[in-house]
């Protein structure tokens, strides 16, 4: 998903999917994602986003190879129409991608920005109904991607065995994905994070 944010940058966030056959990356793909998703994404959380932001375009990709081609949606951007003053532009709510594998790492985060002052509860938390809001798009998301035969992910890339800081050996791991059960913003706590061009 790619977003343009009040001071004219991108910001983009990214989620898998795994699919049980072959899957064609495409155009048409992204395109037939990127409406029903960017409605959700305006359905819910549009009172809390800055009215300059606009949910851009959206890509696709099959990741079973390095060489694959991305794809690019080809429809309007669909802008916020919210209110309030923006955030600072690395400002974000975590959408936390629960597997079902366990343990170190097992998680993966969506880092959601665009945000307005009106979705600030002060002291540094969102308030409750944005939360709230944020699980809604994260299960609207899933649906989604469910639309197009894609099972909602995380990626595990290979990894070699390792030697933590503590001394504990940590296994190689082969690449994979493990599924998603739930996109959940588990807490209301702004995040940051480091956007090349901030």
């Amino acid at each position: 998903m790619i977003f343009t944010l009040a001071n004219g940058k991108q910001a983009s966030v990214r989620t898998y999917g795994t699919h049980e056959g072959t899957f064609v990356a495409s155009t048409a793909i992204a395109n037939q994602l990127f409406t029903p998703i960017a409605n959700a994404w305006v359905t819910r959380l549009n009172p809390y986003l800055n009215p300059t932001v606009t949910f851009t375009a959206l890509s696709v990709r099959d990741m079973t190879s390095s060489t694959n081609a991305e794809y690019r949606s080809t429809l309007p951007a669909v802008p916020s129409t919210g209110t309030g003053d923006a955030m600072p532009q690395d400002v974000a709510l975590v959408l936390t991608a629960e597997g079902l594998e366990r343990g170190r790492g097992a998680k993966g985060r969506l880092y959601m920005p665009g945000w307005s002052e009106s979705a600030n509860a002060g002291g540094g938390i969102a308030s409750a109904a944005v939360v709230s809001a944020l699980t809604n798009f994260g299960t609207d998301l899933r649906t989604q991607l469910n639309a197009v035969a894609l099972t909602s992910a995380i990626a595990k890339p290979a990894r070699a065995q390792y030697q933590g800081l503590t001394g504990a050996i940590h296994d190689a791991r082969p690449a994979h994905a493990t599924q998603v059960t739930a996109y959940v913003c588990q807490n209301g706590e702004w995040d940051t994070q480091r956007r090349r061009g901030f």
